[in-house]
Formats: C-alpha cells, structure tokens, sequence
C-alpha cells in the first residue's frame, strides 16, 4: 500500500528542504509578488497547480500557498518551479511592461522612415499581437514605384489626402485623386506609383493576419 504523499511545509510556513539546505534563506514572498508572476507564469503554459507541484517535486499545497503569498520559498523551491516550467530563474522577478491597449501618438513624435523618393510616418505601433500597420506616406513628383509588385496575406486600404496615386493591383491601374479610396486583396500582386508633376500625400493600412508587420515599408524600398 503507497503510502500519502508527506506535505513538505513545517508550521514556520516554508517550503521544508533537505537538511542541507535548510539553511538557505527565504525570499519574501509578498514584497517581490512572486505568487502572481509564478501564477502568470504557470498559466501560460496550460498548466494547473497539480501538474506544476508534480513536475516540480513539490507538494499541491506547497504551490498553492506560494502562489498565494501565504510562504515565503527558499531559493532551491523557486529552482525547482523555474526548472519545472523551463524559464531561467530570473523571470519569476522581471516585471512586465503594462499591455498597451490605446495608442496616441502626436505628429511630432511618429517614428519618420526614409524611403526611396519618399519618406513614411507610422501611425501608431505596439499594441500587443497587432495585426495592423498604418503610416502616411509622402512620395516625391515622379515616383516611379518600386521594382518589383509586392504581395501578401490580408488586406489594404488607401486614402488619397493631397495629389495623385497610382495603385497597380494585378493587371488593372487605378489612378486616384485627393479624397478617394482604394481597397483590395494584397495577396494580389500591387506596386504604387506618383506619375504627376506634384508630391502625393496618402494614408495606408495594412492588414495581415500573421501580424508580423513591416510590410509597408518593403512597398516603397
């Protein structure tokens, strides 16, 4: 008959260790928030308490009570939970920047990239998994377009705001004016030009659903 598997907490509330290392000192749990980042941590990786106190060697209470603030773990605990999720052990005290969810982002401050005859202002970047890249984009008189179409998942839209554009989408030109639009597959080859004797001024997004972004940039190189 197995017998129960033994709690590995004495009543001070630690993690209790192997006599060699009993003398290792506690980390404060509640002044470094170890419980939620190893919570956040835990979750993640699709684990629940159980799994995570089995691959650790460590009892269900044990990681409860960590997770909790209730203890405070010895290094060789935190050892055990960093090995047990594959994280090095510093990431159970690196603080996450906030997750962005609103971008302003004023004209003086937009992140300008020069390109060929031209140059392109984004229009807001960081939201976390972002799928959408928008910029301005101001192409010298005779711009001629880039070498080659370009092509990719997901979709475009273009505002023509001062000027003229040309968008060749596949096989068919569309010459577009101030205040008109223009949307279509980017999986279909297209390439943008500026023919005219004036500067353009446009307003393009562009959506890929690998989110990778940067493609924008590649238009006009």
């Amino acid at each position: 008959m197995t017998e129960p598997r033994p709690d590995r907490y004495g009543t001070s509330g630690q993690v209790d260790q192997p006599d060699s290392q009993r003398s290792e000192t506690a980390i404060p749990a509640e002044t470094q928030g170890l419980g939620a980042r190893i919570r956040e941590l835990r979750k993640e990786r699709g684990l629940i308490q159980r799994e995570l106190a089995e691959a650790a060697d460590l009892s269900l209470n044990a990681v409860s009570l960590i997770e909790r603030d209730q203890t405070s773990p010895t290094v060789s605990t935190l050892e055990r939970l960093a090995n047990a999720m594959d994280v090095p052990l510093v990431a159970f005290f690196q603080r996450r920047e906030p997750r962005l969810t609103v971008i302003h982002t004023a004209p003086e401050v937009r992140e300008r990239v020069a390109v060929r005859h031209g140059q392109l202002e984004r229009l807001g970047r960081g939201l976390e998994n972002q799928k959408m890249e928008a910029v301005e984009a101001n192409l010298e008189a005779g711009y001629a377009g880039g070498p080659r179409p370009q092509m990719h998942a997901g979709h475009e839209l273009v505002y023509v705001v001062e000027g003229q554009l040309v968008i060749e989408v596949g096989e068919r030109r569309h010459e577009l004016e101030a205040r008109e639009s223009l949307m279509f597959e980017a999986r279909i080859p297209h390439r943008y030009s500026n023919p005219a004797s004036q500067p353009a001024r446009a307003l393009i997004v562009s959506w890929e659903p690998d989110g990778q972004g940067g493609s924008l940039q590649s238009h006009f190189s």
